[in-house]
């Protein structure tokens, strides 16, 4: 499976708008496990030119500050289908994934590959203009669809913006083919996509727990370890107990209790190895760090030999610096 850092993920730029537009792929060849009875995307899957279904496409616009939750919710309104369904984000080579529906009370999971929640914000994951990334909608028929990053507006220039529709292509695509009458299947796929207002979901609740981390956390439960108690508990029982409740049994703060849930949903276990989450670097910390390392790269570029790069010494200007950047990071 795709690789994922389970705690460190890449940040982008603090924008306050993001225009995407998502396009229908072709369904991927996928085998069933002969030990498990689940089907998973294999960790090769690409999508070529000729994946993607000619004359469909969305575009629309999105705050940065939305989670990948209400990303997904987006799409799945823009196309007009029900929302019970398992799904994962695969941006660059992070997992992003949502494993357990909301309302059910058990979050653990068997699953393998690494992997964490979708509860972190669009602006918190590393895009930047022109990237792609891979959203897959219902781990029976695996709709895969194809995203890329049309504009980035960061906040000191785009005014306050709401997730909106800004153009498409193609009509609807039925998400049960045969279920509605002929007559009901022509007005779906003739019907003009929208963009439904999501709220925003329980931020309070656990959206998943690994297999293997639910064995760390028991053993921290039963452990004379305080702290580690006190997160375990946290963790195992904010499915099934309130934020009040379980502050008041290990006896700590209710804002101490949102933090370590929102830890474990961002970075999941090695969230909770540090105390109260030191270590871990804040986002606009990464983000230093990532404008620092672009900045040291465009240098190297500037104090480089233009042929290195395959381009003529004339024509060395703003446009073939950037395809000079963006060919070393391919390479990278």
């Amino acid at each position: 499976m795709p690789e994922v850092c389970p705690h460190l993920p890449l940040v982008g730029r603090p924008s306050s708008s993001y225009t995407l537009r998502i396009e229908h792929t072709r369904r991927p060849n996928i085998s069933k496990s002969a030990e498990k009875s689940s089907f998973v995307v294999p960790a090769n899957f690409s999508i070529d030119a000729k994946d993607v279904r000619p004359n469909w496409s969305r575009d629309f616009s999105i705050p940065g500050k939305y989670t990948l939750e209400q990303l997904s919710e987006i799409i799945l309104s823009l196309l007009g289908w029900d929302r019970n369904h398992l799904y994962e984000f695969r941006i660059a080579n992070f997992v992003y994934a949502n494993l357990v529906l909301l309302e059910e009370d058990d979050c653990v999971v068997d699953v393998e590959y690494p992997c964490v929640s979708c509860d972190i914000r669009i602006r918190d994951v590393g895009l930047a203009i022109g990237d792609n990334f891979t959203y897959i909608f219902d781990f029976t028929d695996h709709h895969v669809f194809h995203l890329t990053v049309l504009d980035i507006r960061p906040a000191s220039s785009a005014p306050k913006v709401t997730a909106s529709l800004i153009s498409y292509q193609g009509t609807n695509i039925t998400q049960y083919p045969g279920i509605m009458s002929k007559s009901q299947e022509q007005a779906f796929k003739n019907r003009i996509p929208k963009i439904l207002t999501m709220p925003i979901r329980d931020r309070c609740r656990i959206r998943f727990i690994r297999h293997k981390d639910a064995s760390v956390l028991r053993q921290w439960r039963a452990s004379n370890d305080k702290r580690n108690w006190q997160k375990a508990v946290t963790v195992l029982e904010s499915r099934n107990q309130s934020i009040e409740g379980i502050a008041r049994k290990i006896e700590r703060s209710e804002g101490r209790v949102r933090k370590w849930i929102q830890l474990f949903n961002r970075f999941g276990l090695t969230g909770l190895h540090k105390p109260d989450g030191r270590g871990l670097l804040k986002p606009h910390h990464l983000r230093a760090v990532v404008r620092e390392k672009k900045a040291r790269r465009i240098l190297e570029i500037f104090h480089a030999n233009p042929n290195a790069y395959g381009i003529n010494r004339s024509n060395w200007n703003r446009q073939s610096v950037k395809q000079a950047y963006e060919k070393g990071t391919e390479r990278r």
